[in-house]
């Protein structure tokens, strides 16, 4: 029987099976009230596959997405039962041929014969389901010698599938089966990055179900989380293919505070006799820190157990075990944990491995996040702090973008079916350095480098406009400004993040600078208003919002020429004009030619009772007339004044000029008035 015969007999089986929530739960392998959605979109797939038109025909590749603990494993094994085709299941390492191999034999009960291919075990089975790495994959069928059983495959189950998304993985799976056989793609990770979606390599959608409306939906377990900055000093790590540098950032997440703050928190009264796992950035680090908590451990508490890549199966198999037993309350890991390994009552989780990798993200926290006996998860993020970028954190994956999360507080979107109980905080620690932050702004994963250009000033108002928070009529101050969230293809980030990659200064006068070139027409009234203090002055200040006045164009360009005896500007008009257009005048419409000029006319109308020395302090305070801007300091030289004189005179100007545009506005509304 060729394959395309055999796909249509398991089609068959499907459209006549009893697939009622009542019938598969008779059943060993049957499925639970919301995986049988899955199964049943799989049986429509596979019926419209078989009949449809030869002109129609094109390869199957189907992905499946469902969240991770949710039960793929075991809907696949459903599948492979129902259909009776034989199948190949590829996974990601040896150590999850292993556990698939026990949790299908478990599952199926014998009904169907189950082999595997992988290092020295090769026991391949005909007619049955046969477990093989992607390298195995790759490797034999590059060289031939890939078995005739998996060949001849049916079904291929790709595990972790976002490991599949790579050319000669790709070209692996067409070359190893038969054009027809139907390959599908499980994963909770669709998408690592612009290139590499899943649907990009999987076209045909069969399911899918992502975190938020896993969260909604109850498959997972309520989570808490806690977000830890430990002061490493002047140390920092570099971005390397996309993420941190591992090796860099095990070495600086192994200092003593780092190493006492699991400590804490892994020890304490509430989270003592929770099974715990410890995901770390680096062997050493692993290594280091397994010896340590060994050393101050509290006496009644067995030694953690270390699990690395290079781990022999028997004594990984024994750990592992020894940890559902309960023998061994903590697990410390690199890398080898975070995918595929299932211990529901594991419900703790400290990661000490930051990452921006989203895929990463979400197979290491949801690790803690398999619903169990209503038990809720624990997850504390040690980060370093002065990250070149931040990590992608639980809130990313979990919350909406803009969210604002507490600290301690529950995650779960079923909050009216599942009461909240009282918040556990943890405000501070007794380790100096270390802080627990209170709150924390969700900003969703970044997956790749920015593609914000710096000196692009269109580009930085798309970014900067994107944001609702932000309002170019009226900039907001630096602090207000760190503290708001662009979500743009060019830059997704903080406020402060943003001022970091265009590599705006600390102080306040750098950023109303860098809003002075962005916003010209505003940005001066708005530093006056929001920055300079009023001392000694009683004066009202009324809210600038008309259209011409707003303009501030002239606080950025020259505005003051030598002056008559009466304080009056005496450069002409056309000169001035120029000026302020920066020279080009061809390119102003009649329009914003008018509107310059008003806008020349109001700067006279304000300046020309000033006196001299103090419309001076004005041009050397903002950097008019193409100047620098000058410190207090630099004016005291300049004046040969001492500091504070030279503060006074300063704050006298900004109080006089701000006096003038208020009574100035008050003139124009009493005039409206009449």
């Amino acid at each position: 029987m060729d394959l395309t015969q055999q796909l249509i007999q398991g089609a068959e089986r499907l459209l006549t099976a009893e697939t009622s929530p009542e019938y598969c739960n008779k059943t060993s392998y049957g499925l639970r009230t919301d995986q049988l959605p899955v199964f049943q979109d799989f049986a429509i797939y596979l019926q419209d596959i078989v009949t449809r038109p030869e002109v129609e025909m094109r390869p199957p590749y189907c992905r499946i997405i469902l969240p991770p603990r949710t039960g793929k494993t075991v809907i696949a094994g459903h599948i492979i039962a129902m259909t009776g085709l034989s199948a190949t299941i590829v996974v990601p390492t040896r150590a999850l041929v292993v556990q698939t191999f026990k949790a299908l034999r478990s599952q199926l009960n014998g009904t169907v014969p189950i082999g595997v291919f992988y290092g020295r075990e090769k026991c391949v089975v005909d007619g049955g389901t046969n477990i093989i790495t992607y390298n195995s994959l790759q490797r034999h069928s590059d060289s031939g010698t890939l078995p005739g059983a998996i060949g001849k495959s049916s079904l291929v189950f790709l595990d972790e599938a976002h490991h599949s998304m790579t050319k000669l993985r790709m070209n692996a799976l067409n070359q190893a089966f038969n054009v027809d056989a139907v390959r599908i793609a499980l994963t909770a990770t669709p998408r690592y990055n612009d290139a590499k979606r899943l649907d990009n390599f999987f076209p045909d959608k069969i399911h899918e179900i992502d975190l938020f409306e896993a969260m909604s939906l109850g498959l997972l377990s309520p989570a808490r989380v806690w977000v830890v900055e430990v002061d490493a000093g002047n140390s920092r790590v570099r971005i390397v293919a996309g993420d941190f540098e591992n090796a860099a950032l095990g070495r600086l997440m192994s200092s003593a505070p780092f190493f006492k703050t699991v400590e804490i928190f892994r020890y304490t009264k509430d989270n003592s006799r929770i099974p715990c796992l410890i995901t770390c950035a680096s062997r050493q680090q692993a290594y280091d820190l397994s010896k340590y908590l060994k050393k101050y451990k509290p006496h009644h508490h067995p030694a953690p157990g270390l699990i690395l890549g290079e781990t022999q199966d028997n004594i990984r198999n024994r750990l592992l075990s020894d940890f559902e037993t309960g023998k061994i309350d903590t697990l410390i890991q690199v890398g080898v944990l975070i995918e595929g390994w299932d211990s529901p009552r594991c419900k703790l989780l400290i990661d000490l491995a930051p990452s921006t990798s989203e895929v990463r993200a979400t197979q290491k926290y949801f690790r803690v996040m398999t619903r169990y006996r209503q038990k809720e998860a624990k997850i504390y993020v040690i980060l370093p702090d002065r990250l070149p970028r931040p990590p992608v954190l639980p809130m990313d994956l979990l919350l909406d973008k803009g969210d604002e999360y507490m600290c301690g507080n529950i995650i779960n979107r079923r909050n009216d079916l599942c009461p909240l109980r009282p918040i556990d905080t943890h405000m501070e620690t007794p380790v100096k350095g270390v802080v627990v932050k209170k709150k924390i702004m969700v900003g969703g994963a970044r997956l790749e480098r920015p593609k914000l250009k710096p000196a692009s000033q269109d580009q930085i108002r798309l970014v900067i406009e994107s944001c609702p928070g932000f309002n170019p009529a009226d900039p907001c101050i630096r602090k207000q400004f760190n503290t708001l969230m662009f979500y743009h293809l060019l830059f997704t980030g903080s406020g402060k993040l943003l001022l970091l990659w265009l590599r705006v200064g600390y102080l306040k006068n750098a950023y109303w600078q860098f809003m002075a070139k962005l916003y010209p027409e505003t940005t001066g009234y708005s530093y006056l208003t929001k920055n300079a203090a009023i001392r000694g002055n009683k004066t009202e200040l009324f809210e600038i919002h008309t259209s011409c006045r707003e303009d501030a164009l002239f606080f950025n360009k020259a505005l003051l020429k030598p002056c008559a005896e009466d304080g009056k500007p005496v450069a002409p008009f056309p000169e001035t004009l120029l000026v302020l257009q920066g020279g080009i005048k061809e390119e102003r419409t009649p329009e914003q030619l008018l509107l310059i000029k008003e806008q020349i006319d109001l700067c006279f109308i304000i300046m020309e009772n000033m006196a001299p020395r103090l419309r001076q302090l004005i041009v050397w305070k903002f950097g008019l007339c193409g100047e620098v801007p000058l410190s207090n300091t630099e004016i005291a030289e300049k004046l040969n004044l001492s500091k504070a004189r030279a503060y006074q005179l300063t704050e006298k100007s900004l109080r006089t000029l701000r006096f003038k545009l208020n009574l100035q506005k008050r003139k124009d509304n009493f005039r409206s008035d009449s």
